[in-house]
C-alpha cells in the first residue's frame, strides 16, 4: 500500500536524502519518495504503519515532523478499515453485557417467585390438610354420640 505524507522541515536535497534514508532502515517500508516541493513523502509499505510509527523511524529528536497528507484519502479507508478488524468480543461486548443482566435479573426474579409460591402452597396445603382433619374430628365426633 502506498501512502502520501507531509514531512514539515524538509529545507533542502540533503534533508530529501536524510528523511529517505531513514524511511527505507525500517523494514516494513518497501520504497519512499521524497520531495522538497511541497514537502511530501510518498512511502510504499509491507503493512500500514502509524504517524507514531513514521516519526520514530524518522527520528523524534529531528526537526522532521511527518504528518497525513490533506489530499490522500486512502489513509482515511485505512483507518475505517483498522477499526473494523476488532474481534468478535469487542464487537458484541456490549449486546453481551445487556443479555447476562437480562439472564441475572430473570433469573433472580424466578427464583424469588418460585420461594414465595412454594410458601404459598404450603401454607394453603396447611390449611387444607387442617380443615380435612378438622372435618374428620367433626365426623368421628358424630359417629360418637
Amino acid at each position: 500500500m502506498t501512502h502520501s505524507y507531509t514531512v514539515e522541515g524538509i529545507t533542502c536535497e540533503g534533508c530529501v536524502a536524510k528523511v529517505k534514508h531513514q524511511l527505507l532502515l525500517n523494514p516494513e517500508i518497501t520504497s519512499a519518495e521524497v520531495k522538497l516541493e511541497g514537502q511530501k513523502a510518498i512511502i510504499s509499505m509491507q503493512r500500514h504503519l502509524s504517524l507514531d510509527e513514521l516519526q520514530d523511524t524518522i527520528g523524534r529528536n529531528t526537526k522532521y515532523i511527518i504528518k497525513e497528507d490533506a489530499t490522500d484519502h486512502s489513509y482515511h479507508h485505512h483507518a475505517t478499515a483498522e477499526e473494523s478488524e476488532r474481534s468478535w468480543f469487542e464487537t458484541y461486548k456490549p449486546i453481551l453485557l445487556i443479555f447476562a443482566f437480562i439472564t441475572v435479573v430473570a433469573t433472580i426474579s424466578s427464583a424469588h417467585k418460585g420461594i414465595f409460591r412454594h410458601d404459598v402452597h404450603e401454607q394453603f396445603h396447611g390449611r387444607v390438610l387442617s380443615g380435612v382433619l378438622f372435618l374428620q374430628t367433626v365426623e368421628s365426633a358424630r359417629f360418637c354420640r
